[in-house]
């Protein structure tokens, strides 16, 4: 047992030193959001709307959105003021989603598209902490509580995630050689 332990940690070791994973690799990711049933009520970060967060992985670069939905807007507000906003923790970066766009009118509608974030140059990067915040909000508070309703449907969000370069690897290679060396010099009890 104790030959193959060496045997796997070198391999391991070896395999994280001459770099398996290329640096700048990165790994796609989607993330889908049922929508169902989420009610709107203020402006964006007035307080009063429902906020999701989402751990997509450390500095994960958001790309694209697709979303097929059906919403419903109460008078006297209009389905063009629904809108989800997807930003990093700090939601100092990101960008707003309105399915409805152009439909000025209160009611019911069912709402399908997609949006290249990083083909416009729109994509973003959440921060070190890997979360992506979703709130859905209005365009302008109504006085009604909700404004609107995401009736039904998803959302999904499209994203890469970095690998971390071989020298993290190397770190956690050492740490378990030193581990094995540990273990390996400890004297038994007697039996």
């Amino acid at each position: 047992m104790k030959k193959l332990c060496a045997q796997s940690a070198a391999a391991m070791a070896a395999a994280c030193l001459f770099g398996v994973a290329a640096p700048g690799v990165s790994v796609a990711g989607t993330l889908t959001i049922d929508v169902s049933s989420i009610a709107s009520a203020g402006e964006f970060l007035g307080g009063a709307n429902p906020v999701f967060q989402y751990d997509i992985g450390a500095n994960s670069v958001v790309k694209a959105v697709s979303y097929d939905v059906v919403l419903q807007a109460y008078e006297p507000s209009w389905l063009s003021e629904l809108g989800a906003a997807f930003t990093d923790s700090s939601t100092l970066n990101g960008f707003l989603l309105r399915p409805a766009f152009g439909t000025n009118a209160a009611g019911s509608g069912s709402f399908a598209g997609s949006i290249d974030l990083a083909g416009g140059g729109l994509g973003f990067a959440v921060g070190a902490d890997g979360m992506l915040r979703v709130e859905f909000a209005e365009d302008a508070y109504d006085g009604l509580t909700p404004d609107g309703l995401w009736r039904s449907g998803a959302i999904t969000v499209e994203f890469t995630s970095a690998v971390p370069e071989p020298g993290t690897y190397a770190l956690m290679a050492l740490g378990l050689a030193g581990i094995y060396l540990s273990a390996r010099r400890r004297p038994r009890a007697a039996a």
